[in-house]
């Protein structure tokens, strides 16, 4: 039930508040953001405010405000490859690689001959993989090693 603020004519004010907001973005970007928030309360999967809202919020870095806005149009077209590849972006971003996989595996069942989305889904699971087996903390790979007595009389 998509429901939009009309103007004048029955014509929408949703792209003149979008552009509105949009002039706010450098200058206060928590301002474009309550600006947004108004376009978004009648018409809730308006793809230039939600984008708009999307870039506000890492602006003003409110990561899950900005994965929310890229959320909900997937609600309204879960197959958007364009708003899946921004969602993994954001999620690579915020070092959220088990995310990442998820959105570019999404992708890829989408459409199996996007390459961009199967390479950056390899490096979001090499990140996730390194992340999950501890690779960024341990100063050695002996730190590593699960037994370690068995690795050092096997150096021996």
């Amino acid at each position: 039930a998509k429901t939009e603020k009309k103007g004048f004519f029955n014509i929408s004010t949703a792209p003149l508040a979008v552009m509105k907001a949009h002039r706010e973005l450098k200058k206060d970007p928590a301002k474009t953001i309550e600006l947004v928030e108004k376009v978004l309360e009648t018409d809730p999967y308006n793809l230039q405010a939600n984008m708009l809202l999307k870039d506000a919020a890492v602006a003003a870095k409110y990561p899950e405000i900005a994965v929310f806005a890229l959320e909900t149009l997937l609600e309204n077209d879960p197959r958007d490859v364009k708003v899946l590849h921004e969602l993994g972006r954001l999620y690579h971003q915020y070092d959220q690689s088990d995310k990442a996989v998820e959105i570019y595996n999404r992708i890829t069942e989408i459409n199996p001959v996007d390459l961009e989305a199967a390479k950056l889904g390899k490096d979001a699971a090499a990140r996730a993989s390194m992340k999950h087996g501890g690779w960024n903390e341990a100063e050695s790979y002996r730190d590593l090693i699960k037994d370690k007595e068995v690795a050092v009389s096997l150096e021996q």
